[in-house]
């Protein structure tokens, strides 16, 4: 019993320095978004939405399944305490790291007349491309080091960490901002962006050293390395059929689009909803209580956490339904209004991406990658599959129905996904979503939407801040009151919240 309270006020504590730091990451990047946004305008946002994509797919496949590597095996030998194993796996996989990192910004920087002039037919690309890959090079080494604060429940640090990389990428933006004379203002925003991952690095890196220093001997105890391969191999393929899952309809959008303005319009909602699903999300502190859990405290933890992500996940997906021209017009302005059906389509990715990320991490975490990385194949050749035709067949009408149609594409591969991974888990690990967990968030989120439009349509003649906090309000009063009536909020849920306050007091 104790054990069982003691994990979930670990859990709970370090959930909420977690959402602590995804609040301020995806936060300070939706700022971000916003702020170059409405500074480039549609076309140059455009070109740094490409330029980023490109470069996070090289981040994601020059990795090789090391960051989760480190997160799988230094996690397991650790609770073993198994310390000079866990050594012999952290120096074996960072020595790797510091080599991928260095032939990722390497790469890229080689590929970025090519990607410019003769994939994308975009000039304007290669300038941010050669700067992207200085960035790429220090970044890459970012979700390998954070794995250290994972793995010793340390996630507080990384909430630090978040605060500090944030305000320099900030007071670095703004300084580029402020530039009068002309500049590729574009490469200048790569290159702070590198400036601010480096001196964060030293700064994670220092922090490490000194409290987990023992993971940095040089210890030599035998491994089984065809094992770690396999399960690398299995993460790699994993990562690049997520990017291109991820950033596929984007540089489909790049490639078959002439006008680099209709990127911007998709990145706009694109950004939007994926900062609010990784917010919301939490399977960066599930990963280590997943691999440490026994079989009995994995089901009640899972099924803990797919309840509370629908619970929260739906009443935003349907609230950025019924208010997307209104969200568009307030964060990005006027010029941005075409990509406000856009971001209705999307919004239900919100739902999908939460649970299929839990699904993904539960997979990871027992070393069954195979069977997600699986879906994850089929799901992203279907998504390129369905970027082309839709985009293909819908712009001979126009762009904007070309972009709509890149949206459709992304929510029916990740609906796709979703049901993959959930029928395998509970093939595998016997662990059954409960229905009623979804059906009552949703009964209440369409009732709300109901709600919300009778309100604009009687009340609101012209939507406007203060209207918009209205709707919130109501929004959120509603659902909950609703979820509670029809008892999809019980007092039961509030019981982690009530240790971790006992626990603070």
């Amino acid at each position: 019993m104790k054990d069982s309270i003691k994990l979930k006020t670990s859990l709970v504590k370090n959930t909420s320095y977690n959402f602590l730091s995804r609040l301020i990451e995806r936060g300070a990047s939706l700022i971000f978004t916003i702020i170059l946004a409405r500074f480039l305008l549609p076309e140059l946002f455009g070109i740094y939405s490409l330029v980023m994509s490109i470069t996070m797919i090289f981040i994601s496949i020059m990795d090789f399944g090391l960051s989760g590597s480190f997160a799988r095996y230094v996690a397991f030998e650790i609770k073993e305490k198994n310390k000079k194993k866990a050594a012999t796996y952290f120096n074996y996989l960072l020595k790797r790291k510091i080599l991928f990192s260095v032939l990722t910004g390497a790469s890229l920087a080689l590929l970025a007349y090519p990607l410019s002039f003769y994939i994308f037919k975009k000039p304007m690309l290669f300038s941010p491309l050669l700067a992207a890959s200085l960035y790429a090079l220090f970044f890459s080494l970012d979700p390998f080091i954070q794995q250290f604060f994972y793995i010793f429940k340390e996630v507080k640090i990384l909430a630090i960490k978040e605060v500090i990389y944030q305000s320099l990428k900030l007071f670095f933006i703004l300084f580029v901002l402020k530039i009068t004379f002309p500049l590729d203002k574009v490469s200048l925003i790569f290159l702070v962006y590198a400036l601010a991952s480096f001196i964060i690095i030293l700064f994670l890196l220092y922090i490490a050293k000194s409290k987990y220093g023992f993971l940095f001997k040089k210890e030599v105890v035998d491994f089984d390395r065809k094992k770690l391969f396999k399960f690398r191999a299995y993460l790699t393929i994993g990562a690049l059929s997520s990017m291109l899952f991820g950033y596929i309809d984007v540089l489909m959008i790049g490639a078959l689009i002439p006008d680099a303005s209709y990127v911007g319009y998709y990145r706009a909602s694109f950004g939007l909803v994926f900062s609010i699903s990784a917010l919301i999300g939490f399977t960066n502190v599930l990963f280590p209580v997943f691999v440490q859990t026994t079989k009995k405290q994995l089901r009640q933890i899972f099924l803990k956490s797919i309840k509370y992500s629908f619970m929260i996940s739906i009443p935003i997906s349907f609230g950025l339904i019924v208010l997307s021209k209104y969200i568009i017009r307030t964060f990005f302005g006027y010029a941005y209004l075409p990509s406000s059906p856009v971001l209705s389509i999307l919004s239900i990715a919100i739902i999908l991406t939460v649970i299929t990320d839990i699904l993904s991490s539960l997979f990871t975490a027992k070393e069954k990658p195979s069977f997600f990385v699986k879906f994850l194949i089929l799901s992203s050749v279907l998504n390129i599959f369905l970027n082309f035709i839709l985009i293909s067949f819908l712009m001979r009408f126009s762009l904007l129905f070309a972009i709509i149609g890149a949206a459709i594409a992304t929510i029916l591969s990740r609906a796709f996904y979703f049901i993959g991974l959930w029928k395998n888990s509970k093939k595998i690990f016997g662990v059954r979503m409960i229905y009623s967990d979804f059906l009552k968030p949703f009964i209440a989120g369409i009732l709300m939407v109901f709600i919300l439009i009778l309100f604009n349509n009687l009340f609101v003649k012209d939507m406007n801040i203060f209207y918009g906090i209205i709707d919130i309000l109501l929004g959120a009063g509603s659902y909950l009151g609703i979820l509670i009536l029809i008892k999809g909020l019980r007092r039961g849920d509030l019981d982690l919240l009530k240790i971790l306050i006992e626990k603070s007091f």
